[in-house]
C-alpha cells in the first residue's frame, strides 16, 4: 500500500472529514445559508409594525447580506473544523492518523473548497429562488447579479472590452479557494486568537504590497503601462497576469498548510 496516496484510503479518510465538518459546522452553515429568509421575515415584521405594510426587499441590501455570509463563513469554518488540530490533545489524534499528510492535505482542500462551498450556494441559493416568489422579496439575489453583471460587461462592450459570466464566476471562486486557504493556515498555525492574528498577517501583506506597487509605479511609467494592459489589444496581458496572482493567492497557501500538516507535533 503506498504511503503517499491510496485511493481507498484516502476516500475513507475524505468520508470521514466531511461527516466531522458537517457535526462541527453543519448548524451554523444552515444558520448562515438561511439569513436570506431570516433577514427577510425580520425586515417584514419591522416594516408591518412600523408602517403597517410590507416593504421591498431591496436587492442592494440581498448583495450585502451574501457578502457578509459569506465572509462569515470563511472566517468561521477554519476555527470551526481545523482550529482544534493545535490543540494538544485533539492535535494528537488528528497527527496519529494512519493517513498521509498528503492526502489530509488534499481532503482539507475538498472539504472547504468544494463540498463547503457547494452545499452552501446550493441552500442559500434554493432558499433565494424559493423567496423570489413572493412579491415583497423581488427578484432572486442570482438574476439581480446577473443583471448587474450583465449592465457592466455591456459598459465594458462598449469599450471593446469582452467580459463572460464564466469568467466572473471563476474570479469569484478564486477569491473563495484563496482566502478560506489563507485563514485555514492561519488556524492551523496560531493555538490562540486564530481570526484575529490570521486578518494582522493579511493586512501586514497588503501593506508590503502596496509598498512593492508603489515602488514599481516608481521604477516605471505605470500610467502607460495600465493603459496598455487595458488596452483591447492586450487585454490577454492584463488576464495572464490576473491568472498568476489568482495562482499564487492559492498555491501558496496549499503548499505551506501542506508542509504546516507535515511538521505539527503535540
Amino acid at each position: 500500500m503506498s504511503e503517499v496516496f491510496n485511493i481507498k484510503r484516502f476516500w475513507n479518510y475524505f468520508v470521514t472529514d466531511t461527516r466531522n465538518a458537517w457535526n462541527n459546522y453543519g448548524i451554523s452553515l444552515l444558520l448562515v445559508a438561511f439569513m436570506p429568509l431570516i433577514s427577510f421575515v425580520l425586515v417584514e415584521l419591522t416594516s408591518l409594525v412600523a408602517n403597517g405594510s410590507l416593504t421591498d426587499f431591496a436587492m442592494p441590501f440581498k448583495v450585502t447580506l451574501a457578502w457578509t455570509c459569506v465572509i462569515v463563513v470563511i472566517l468561521s469554518f477554519p476555527v470551526k473544523h481545523y482550529g482544534h488540530i493545535t490543540d494538544k490533545r485533539f492535535g494528537s489524534d488528528f497527527v496519529l492518523l494512519p493517513v498521509s499528510v498528503f492526502e489530509k492535505t488534499l481532503s482539507l482542500i475538498l472539504v472547504s473548497c468544494v463540498v463547503l462551498p457547494l452545499f452552501f450556494v446550493l441552500v442559500s441559493g434554493s432558499v433565494d429562488l424559493i423567496l423570489s416568489t413572493i412579491p415583497a422579496y423581488g427578484d432572486s439575489l442570482i438574476s439581480g447579479v446577473f443583471q448587474l453583471f450583465d449592465r457592466t460587461a455591456q459598459e465594458f462592450f462598449y469599450s471593446g472590452i469582452e467580459v463572460s459570466r464564466i469568467a466572473a464566476v471563476l474570479q469569484i471562486l478564486a477569491m473563495w479557494t484563496s482566502s478560506i486557504l489563507f485563514f485555514i493556515l492561519g488556524a492551523i498555525v496560531f493555538k490562540r486568537g486564530k481570526v484575529a492574528k490570521t486578518i494582522l498577517v493579511s493586512m501586514a501583506l497588503s501593506f508590503v504590497v502596496m509598498l512593492l506597487m508603489i515602488a514599481i509605479t516608481n521604477a516605471f511609467d505605470m500610467p502607460s503601462v495600465l493603459e496598455k494592459l487595458f488596452a483591447v489589444d492586450d487585454l490577454r496581458a492584463f488576464n495572464v497576469i490576473l491568472n498568476i496572482c489568482n495562482f499564487v493567492g492559492i498555491a501558496v497557501p496549499m503548499v505551506l498548510i501542506y508542509f504546516r500538516l507535515r511538521t505539527i507535533k503535540h
